[in-house]
């Protein structure tokens, strides 16, 4: 069987690293079907804004294209489309599939998918105990038990393993030569830390250090340093660690209105919103 987890820190692409605090994922199962059939096109289903649809293959042939990238619909392979994304189908061969749409967030509104940017296609590596898997979510979905919801809400998880698996696979190695550096950053977020302090940790000049750390990064050094800050702030406001302009003061932000709109930026949510 798949199993969901992350241990410890992890890296998205919005925050950095995932702190190890981070709230389980929120799983909202919403409707499905078995074994759709689509002989000449595939009518997509319409789904609420804020929900993601995972889409199963067991035959057939097509193509799938969603945010600018096309995938070749084959049996076998699972497909996300992340919530609030449009999509375009089409058939070559009469397909066969499983779907279901659901809501799945982090921090009470963030799609995981965007968050962790999930991959928006993937082979798991048993696809019989992947199919199974599809079998008992569908069979669970529309059981009509209503204490089944925990089960339901696991076997969910499950089927997202493989996309957040190979999401995980795909994060670049923070390089070696910049680990002091980002440990001294992170147990100094609250100081006035200046690029010139982050550069001695890691012994270079200042341009130097800027143009090696977002060639190996894709990010200058004070963007990491912003959005460590920002996961921090997150993670007291999360804890009741205080209140907006508190936590705001504590991780280097001016007032509760400039932490509110650095979350937003990061998360595409307001504060209000991801603590509800």
């Amino acid at each position: 069987m798949y199993r969901f987890g992350m241990r410890g820190p992890v890296h998205s692409p919005l925050l950095g690293r995932i702190p190890a605090w981070l709230p389980s994922l929120s799983c909202e199962s919403l409707y499905g079907s078995r074994d759709s059939r689509f002989d000449r096109s595939w009518q997509v289903h319409e789904a609420p804004e804020d929900c993601c649809r995972l889409y199963w293959i067991r035959a057939g042939r097509g193509s799938l294209v969603q945010g600018g990238e096309v995938y070749a619909l084959r049996p076998g392979h699972a497909y996300l489309v992340p919530s609030g994304r449009a999509m375009r189908t089409s058939v070559t061969q009469p397909l066969r599939l499983h779907w279901v749409h659901a809501r799945l967030g982090v921090w009470g509104g963030v799609d995981v998918a965007v968050f962790l940017n999930l991959p928006g296609e993937v082979v798991p590596q048993d696809r019989r105990a992947y199919e199974r898997l599809w079998d008992a979510y569908l069979r669970v979905l529309y059981g009509g038990d209503p204490t089944e919801s925990l089960l339901l809400d696991g076997l969910l998880r499950q089927l997202l393993h493989p996309f957040m698996a190979m999401a995980l696979r795909q994060q670049p190695a923070v390089p070696g030569r910049f680990t002091t550096m980002m440990e001294y950053a992170r147990s100094h977020l609250a100081e006035p830390l200046r690029l010139t302090d982050l550069a001695r940790q890691a012994g270079m000049e200042a341009t130097h250090f800027i143009r090696s750390f977002r060639r190996e990064t894709g990010r200058t050094p004070m963007a990491w340093l912003r959005s460590c800050r920002i996961e921090a702030a997150i993670g007291d406001l999360a804890s009741g660690g205080g209140t907006l302009g508190v936590v705001a003061r504590r991780w280097g932000f001016c007032d509760a209105f400039h932490l509110s709109k650095a979350i937003k930026a990061a998360t595409g949510q307001p504060p209000s919103a991801l603590l509800t």
